[in-house]
């Protein structure tokens, strides 16, 4: 199968660096194609600083959410439409019956403003519900049936590399939030973005991400059918006095000595580690993004030595046991591979080397396709055409490491 280079993977910077071209330019340069403009913990408190960063978001071509607050309520301000990169607002992890009808309100006055700008709302799910809610499905069910469907888009936030410690684990419920997610935005016919999280605060311990813990944890969220990723964070934020929890680190993409001095301002290792993954990504992402998601299989390494698989597949509520063009799915590590099919029937596998990359730990799998003769196999975003004897596709994918395959029978096009 061929597509158009017509689609792309939203991918979104959380809290925007200082105003200025060069810093906004860095973005695009790192492969992001969204920003949230945060006026709370970035460096201009006031209205017109803003607009000064929708501006500067026009001159390099960049998209800007403007971020308030899940407990205030939007003004639609008519300088908006001057700026070709306002998409809409976004909104951070309403937790309460109160909290997200402020969000829906909102959602119905930005409808009534404009007719192409949305309300990106991120749900932090895996820190449970409060209120009047019992349980996340009626959280979600809430938000979906009064306006939430209406975005297209349906978000969730969330800390995969966390644990007791100072070097982390997997978190436990991470595959959990993204099947419950992944499940609703296939139910309601809507697009996944999902969090990746290089940061660190002080009521969850993080650590510090290498290059294949970025590759890691965006390849699991394409396995479970993602169209956008939101890396948190790219600029450090804070001003003194700093926030309690949120404070200047080099975990973020690019850092500072002395946040009302840009010259103090630098891109850490991690801006490097996020260009090279987002790159990766973007070089095959408008023939991933023709493909919807179906569920998720796993495997349980037969040699496996990190707690990832242990921590996380438990919990998951439903898995894809069987489907009719495996024969097997076997690996020495956990992995996982997500199931996706596009419109012209055209299935299309998500392989992910589960095992923590924090080990280093490779991981050989091996694949049998009922019919199929040879594959289209997307290896470091790169196709490549590979020829199958009885079906079979054996790899071992590096930590970290996730591949798109294309399974194709005799007949099929290439």
């Amino acid at each position: 199968p061929t597509y158009d280079d017509d689609k792309e993977l939203a991918i979104i910077a959380f809290w925007s660096p200082p105003n200025t071209v060069e810093w906004y330019q860095s973005m695009v340069d790192c492969g992001f194609t969204d920003v949230i403009i945060d006026a709370k913990y970035d460096l201009w408190p006031d209205t017109e600083k803003l607009f000064e960063g929708l501006s500067i978001c026009d001159e390099v071509g960049i998209g800007a959410y403007v971020a308030i607050s899940r407990e205030k309520e939007f003004s639609a301000d008519p300088r908006y439409a001057q700026y070709e990169s306002f998409k809409g607002i976004n909104t951070d992890e309403p937790l309460t019956k109160a909290q997200l009808d402020i969000v829906l309100d909102n959602i119905e006055k930005m409808g009534a403003a404009y007719t192409d700008k949305d309300v990106r709302c991120w749900m932090g799910l895996a820190y449970g519900v409060k209120g009047e809610f019992n349980t996340p499905d009626e959280f979600l069910e809430y938000y979906m049936d009064n306006g939430g469907q209406d975005q297209g888009v349906f978000s969730i936030c969330c800390y995969p590399l966390v644990g007791t410690g100072v070097k982390g684990e997997i978190g436990a419920g991470w595959l959990k939030s993204l099947e419950d997610v992944a499940t609703y935005a296939k139910r309601y016919d809507v697009d996944l973005y999902t969090y990746i999280s290089t940061m660190s605060i002080s009521s969850i311990t993080c650590r510090k991400p290498a290059e294949d813990d970025l590759r890691y944890t965006a390849y699991v969220s394409l396995a479970y059918g993602a169209k956008g990723i939101g890396e948190f964070c790219y600029m450090s934020p804070g001003l003194p006095p700093y926030d309690s929890e949120f404070k200047p680190n080099d975990y973020a993409l690019v850092n500072f000595t002395d946040p009302s001095d840009f010259s103090t301002y630098y891109k850490t290792p991690t801006w490097e580690y996020a260009k090279n993954v987002n790159f990766e990504i973007k070089a095959f992402d408008h023939v991933l993004m023709n493909y919807d998601w179906n569920g998720t299989m796993k495997s349980e390494g037969s040699d496996a030595q990190t707690s990832a698989g242990a921590n996380c597949f438990p919990n998951v509520e439903h898995w894809i046991e069987k489907h009719d063009g495996i024969e097997s799915f076997t690996s020495t590590e956990d992995a996982i591979m997500g199931v996706l099919k596009d419109d012209n029937g055209y299935e299309g596998f998500m392989l992910v080397n589960f095992a923590d990359p924090l080990y280093n730990r490779e991981n050989t799998v091996t694949l049998t396709f009922n019919g199929a003769t040879r594959a289209i196999v997307y290896i470091k975003g790169e196709p490549q055409t590979v020829e199958l004897v009885d079906g079979t596709y054996t790899v071992t994918l590096e930590p970290g490491e996730g591949q798109f395959i294309i399974p194709l029978s005799k007949g099929d096009k290439k």
